[in-house]
């Protein structure tokens, strides 16, 4: 039987980064992977590590233990003198688990920290925190704001001060919606599964770079997933819900006119065709916007308003808004594929185009 086989930061990380972003499928090893080296530098004395999530209800002391206690990682690392991993007061250490149940916390290795408690840090230091692992940073339940690269930013100049460290960021492939990836001008559409690319950035005169791995899909992950999600927790894609389909030759059926809609890196062309009589929008990818006019509708992913034609939302002073507005109202909205429909979805929720 062949040996199962898990995910490797070796290839992303023989080019030095300040960061490395590590995204793919669910249970393939990313997250051990970097846990190992970073519990590994910790417990050699070479820095420690922060544990970043978004909300603090995702790093309780009790989830934190759990995120880091697995045999197999002390295994790895080769840990034989501690045997248990204690988070008290946000602090993370290696102990051991007495006959009676009593723990011990003998090795300070990391701190706990969360997005959303970001003002309570900004009077501590860490000097001695070589390694940071953001776990989870994307999502689909929510960020905290669009602003919240600029409290990542918030936090880690809190932790790093003048010193640099290393940046681990690690998410699952649930949604190409991500401000982290728009806030960095890095287009996520581009990266395909099993790329590997570099990114370097001048920053008032300090170059950063940030590496980016797809993971591919030839890695191990669970053996018990049914149904649609299958393609994403074992497969890497990201992942899509049910949405309506477009079944019908568009072409055939009259053009009334045309809109765009842009988030982020994703804009979609949006035709408004009559089809039996029966007028309906049809969604897809489009990827021109040089071929945009001042004349086209194009809602727009900013609150500058540009043009009564260009601007974020509906507006009852045209025409063409109503019609669009009534379509929704009624779901007369199809798409071209999943992947856009899932998206398009989530950009209605957002404006309330309901």
């Amino acid at each position: 039987m062949a040996k199962p086989k898990y995910y490797s930061s070796k290839k992303l990380r023989k080019v030095e980064c300040d960061y490395y972003i590590i995204i793919g499928k669910r249970s393939n090893g990313k997250s051990f992977d970097i846990k190992s080296l970073c519990l590994k530098d910790a417990y050699e004395g070479k820095g420690k590590f922060v544990y970043l999530r978004r909300w603090h209800h995702e790093r309780t002391a009790n989830k934190t233990e759990q995120y880091f206690m697995d045999s197999a990682l002390f295994d790895n690392v080769g840990i034989t003198e501690y045997s248990s991993i204690q988070c008290y007061t946000d602090k993370i250490y290696l102990g051991n688990i007495d006959d009676k149940g009593k723990k011990t916390k003998d090795l300070l290795i990391g701190y706990s920290m969360a997005l959303s408690n970001d003002t309570h840090y900004k009077s501590l230091a860490f000097p001695d925190v070589k390694n940071i692992i953001f776990e989870e940073f994307i999502t689909d339940s929510g960020y905290l704001s669009q602003e919240e690269p600029t409290i990542f930013s918030s936090v880690l100049s809190t932790v790093a001060r003048d010193k640099k460290v290393t940046v681990y960021m690690i998410g699952n492939t649930i949604n190409r919606f991500c401000p982290y990836f728009s806030e960095w001008g890095i287009n996520i559409h581009d990266i395909k599964q099993g790329d590997i690319v570099y990114y370097d950035f001048d920053n008032n005169g300090n170059k950063i770079r940030v590496g980016i791995e797809y993971c591919n899909d030839n890695i191990n992950t669970g053996k018990m997933i049914l149904g649609k999600s299958a393609r994403m927790i074992d497969g890497g894609e990201w992942q899509t819900s049910k949405v309506p389909l477009c079944h019908r030759n568009t072409r055939q059926d009259e053009l009334l006119f045309k809109y765009f809609v842009k988030k982020e890196n994703s804009i979609y062309k949006c035709l408004v065709l009559n089809g039996d009589g029966e007028p309906y929008i049809f969604v897809y990818p489009y990827n021109d916007v040089k071929k945009i006019t001042d004349n086209d509708r194009y809602f727009t992913d900013t609150i500058e308003m540009t043009d009564l034609r260009h601007n974020v939302n509906l507006t009852k002073k045209l025409t063409c808004d109503i019609l669009i507005y009534e379509l929704y109202k009624l779901n007369r909205v199809c798409y071209s594929d999943a992947l856009t429909g899932t998206e398009f979805e989530i950009i209605r929720n957002e404006r309330g185009w309901k």
